[in-house]
């Protein structure tokens, strides 16, 4: 008794397997993982320590920023990136209480743009002026880019891109002290 039918040949398994429902709800956080670790390569690591920031006032006095709260969320954004206009308004939704935000701007072309752009879009915390020497420090390749800071100034987290209050509502939850 002669069997007749061939198995499919390996590229017909794999494409048939590509269109399953379930693989795509389990490739989509991997992509998203991997495109997260992708950006934020160049980036400070956990553990290590973030010096004092020489940064300015939008009045262009100069201010020190160190790390006195027991967590501090460094927000990096320019005025004319579009996914900062998204994402920022929702750093109002945070809990003041449990975490400083500040804001830094960068690659902007006066203090009134800046002053405008926050006004524009209502976010109503901490936003100070930075340099290209802070953008080295914070290891920055792109806006947003923020990092959840310890008291001790220890990063704790990094991130690049579109951020949700949900997901820094969890990430500053697992943050210890």
């Amino acid at each position: 008794m002669s069997n007749n039918a061939s198995p499919k040949p390996f590229k017909q398994r794999i494409l048939a397997l590509l269109r399953q429902p379930w693989l795509s709800w389990l490739l989509l956080p991997l992509a998203f993982v991997a495109i997260s670790a992708w950006l934020t390569r160049s980036m400070l690591s956990s553990g290590e320590v973030l010096p004092a920031l020489s940064v300015q006032k939008l009045d262009g006095s100069p201010v020190q920023l160190v790390w006195q709260q027991p967590t501090t969320l460094v927000y990096a954004f320019a005025p004319w990136c579009g996914v900062c206009r998204l994402s920022m308004p929702s750093l109002n939704l945070l809990d003041t209480k449990q975490v400083r935000i500040v804001a830094l701007a960068f690659d902007y072309d006066s203090a009134q743009q800046v002053a405008e752009y926050i006004g524009d879009i209502g976010y109503d915390g901490e936003v100070y002026l930075a340099d290209a020497k802070v953008f080295q420090q914070l290891k920055l390749s792109g806006y947003p880019s923020y990092y959840l800071v310890a008291k001790d100034g220890e990063v704790r987290h990094k991130d690049r891109g579109f951020t949700t209050p949900p997901g820094l509502w969890w990430r500053l939850q697992r943050m210890p002290g």
